[in-house]
């Protein structure tokens, strides 16, 4: 039986907002920046992994020293191009989450840091209808 958390309780509460983030994420996964020797990377990563499967969705997780965490074993190196793309010449702060979508090769930040449980699903919560009504408009210009 699943544990009832605080996340559970808020997806029970809003089942149909959380509906229109599972099937966002048909077209949209995001990409994780992390650093295995990180320990705010290490605190926040079985919390994305865990918020992630619930959504159904993908992860592409970017390792800055090439190493795993345990929650993502499978990880590509953080290369010059997908640093530029996402930091845009910023300073790198980690871990750092974006949304994706792969169609456009567009990244929308999520949050720098160690997020909770309830601060990440209600960031995404409050960045899905901005990146539809973008994408949407960006379509229809």
């Amino acid at each position: 039986m699943k544990k009832l958390t605080l996340a559970w309780v808020l997806y029970l509460l809003c089942s149909s907002a959380w509906a229109t983030s599972t099937s966002f994420f048909q077209t949209h996964g995001f990409v994780f920046f992390f650093a295995s020797t990180c320990p705010y990377c290490h605190q926040f990563s079985p919390i994305l992994k865990s918020v992630t499967e619930s959504l159904n969705a993908e992860v592409l997780p970017l390792s800055f020293d090439n190493q795993p965490l345990p929650e993502f074993t499978h990880v590509l190196p953080a290369t010059s191009d997908w640093v530029t793309t996402a930091f845009q010449n910023s300073p790198i702060h980690y871990p750092a989450l974006f949304i994706a979508n792969p169609k456009t090769h567009r990244l929308y930040a999520v949050s720098t840091g160690s997020l909770n449980e309830m601060e990440l699903i209600a960031r995404i919560k409050e960045l899905i209808p901005k990146i539809i009504a973008y994408e949407n408009e960006e379509v229809s210009a």
